[in-house]
């Protein structure tokens, strides 16, 4: 696969990613930004707003064969330099995305969701 191809492949995971954070959790679509493939970094850029609200550092990969270790050493170093929680979201072709978490941060979640359940 050409270069450009991988790129444009990413790019369209990137801005689903973007499009969903926006839709199901309002976060304002001046306040997110798909980043271009091969710029430094979090593939999704977060305004301090936006990181109140997700506070993940997140890497995408659109890939038909992932290299598991590479792309979560990769993600963890990226999130480590904005200072947020690393997030894998990674897709093969004609599948859904997925997303990989810390295995702490996943717990705290379904922590925070049940005890939210609780009090309704």
């Amino acid at each position: 696969m050409k270069p450009a191809s991988c790129k444009k492949k990413g790019r369209a995971l990137q801005n689903l990613v973007r499009d969903s954070l926006t839709a199901e959790l309002g976060i304002p679509p001046e306040d997110i930004l798909s980043v271009p493939g091969g710029v430094p970094g979090c593939d999704i850029l977060l305004s301090a707003s936006a990181r109140r609200l997700f506070p993940y550092g997140i890497e995408c990969k659109n890939q038909a064969s992932l290299r598991l270790g590479e792309a979560l050493d990769q993600t963890v170093r990226n999130a480590e330099i904005a200072g947020l929680t690393p997030l894998l979201v990674f897709k093969r072709r004609g599948e859904s995305p997925w997303a990989v978490l810390p295995w702490e941060e996943f717990v705290q979640l379904i922590k925070r969701v049940t005890e939210l359940e609780n009090k309704s």
